[in-house]
């Protein structure tokens, strides 16, 4: 059913929920779900969970409802067990819920059968399970959305943001439906025909001094190969040696850690390196810094970028573990400090002062895909993905309007051809 505002929303969301154990929410950007969220557990007189697919979708949801908010994993899965190459398999569930009691998953279009069919597992009979997203985001890499977003039980219309044009920008993103109305619609914001949406021009300003001057800011980019070359960009302009991380730099993190709160997803700065231990190989640094949150921690990281033998090979892909150990032992990789026959799982190690280490790389720049779950006050977007216009169109429509709604109060566009 379509909703004209957030109120009915939320009294629908409060009508299924009586009906059925199962509900969907969706609504593009603008539209109200958190708000209805919100609404919802005010007057929830029962327990509730919530969840959100990463640690930056977490984070936001629990800013938003003032209310704790964990990842999927961390709340639904016992400790992995090793696979046949290291990697940790995600199998045992954790059972929760109960009758009466409420799961709300938010950002659900993130993810795949896989952690739906965990989900459902996990719960108790007579759970209610709330799957609230935007079926128009990317999908989850890899797998089929388990979600059918075009048959939601309840569908929000009605564009709330009204304090700039981006809600409208991204509604407009959506109604594409070919390369001509994407350049069309580029050339109405040329016209600033959306408040606090703007067409930047890359030979006046460089989106990489647009990040450096503010690290606020959120760059987005649509490929991996553009975000290494952006992320080192940022850094030159930050007079920060290539290769090398320091003090201050911006690490994304790629791993979930209990240990440190720490999530797949999460920001952070570092403030400290600790002196280096002969036990643990050179690529693990020791480090203290600070979450997007301003709490410090202290632990390991492995660094993806700034591995100590400077090569390319990123250490962190869990099928490539055999074939770094293959480099290894043939030496050819040299001038790291590492052990081949230690118990590691997924390039972690399993016991000794490096234990647990974060996955991390350089945080200036992130794909769409690392953005999803996440918004700033301040959002740029590098756009090179012309290509798929031709290939895919409706693949890089989700692409830009992923990228776009995560902006709140201004939305730079940068396009490189």
């Amino acid at each position: 059913m379509d909703d004209s505002s957030v109120q009915e929303g939320y009294m629908s969301l409060n009508d299924k929920l009586k009906q059925k154990n199962e509900v969907v929410l969706t609504g593009a950007a603008g539209t109200g779900k958190t708000t209805a969220i919100k609404e919802l557990l005010s007057t929830w007189e029962h327990g509730y969970t919530l969840l959100a697919p990463t640690g930056r979708a977490a984070r936001r949801l629990s800013e938003v409802t003032g209310k704790s908010a964990s990842t999927i994993h961390s709340a639904i899965f016992n400790p992995p067990e090793e696979g046949e190459d290291g990697e940790p398999i995600f199998k045992k569930v954790r059972r929760m819920g109960g009758r009466t009691h409420l799961v709300v998953v938010d950002e659900a279009s993130m993810i795949g059968d896989y952690l739906y069919s965990a989900i459902h597992r996990a719960v108790l009979p007579g759970t209610r399970i709330l799957f609230v997203g935007d079926g128009n985001q990317v999908l989850p890499i890899g797998e089929a959305t388990a979600i059918d977003w075009s048959k939601p039980d309840i569908k929000l219309t009605t564009i709330h943001r009204s304090e700039n044009g981006i809600a409208q920008f991204c509604n407009a993103i959506l109604g594409l439906s070919s390369k001509e109305e994407f350049y069309k619609l580029l050339n109405e914001v040329k016209l600033n025909s959306y408040l606090g949406v703007s067409i930047k021009d890359i030979r006046a300003e460089l989106p990489s001094v647009w990040k450096a001057t503010s690290l606020d800011r959120m760059l987005i980019v649509p490929t991996n190969a553009l975000r290494l070359v952006v992320n080192d960009a940022v850094r030159i302009r930050r007079n920060f040696p290539k290769g090398v991380a320091v003090v201050g730099d911006h690490l994304l993190v790629r791993s979930n850690n209990q240990k440190t709160n720490l999530w797949n997803g999460t920001l952070v700065e570092i403030q400290q390196f600790h002196t280096e231990d002969s036990e643990v190989p050179e690529h693990y640094r020791e480090i203290t810094g600070i979450n997007e949150n301003n709490e410090s921690f202290r632990c390991f990281v492995v660094p993806d970028e700034f591995q100590a033998d400077a090569t390319t090979f990123r250490i962190s892909r869990r099928e490539d573990s055999k074939e770094w150990k293959r480099r290894l032992a043939s030496r050819e990789i040299v001038g790291a400090r590492w052990t081949p026959e230690l118990d590691f799982i997924a390039d972690k190690y399993l016991v000794g002062p490096a234990a647990n280490s974060l996955h991390v790389n350089y945080g200036y720049a992130l794909t769409i895909h690392a953005a999803q779950g996440g918004e700033a006050n301040e959002v740029g977007i590098i756009w090179d993905a012309f290509w798929m216009l031709d290939k895919n169109f409706d693949a890089a429509k989700r692409l830009f309007y992923t990228a776009a709604s995560r902006a709140k109060n201004s939305l730079s566009i940068w396009l490189k051809t």
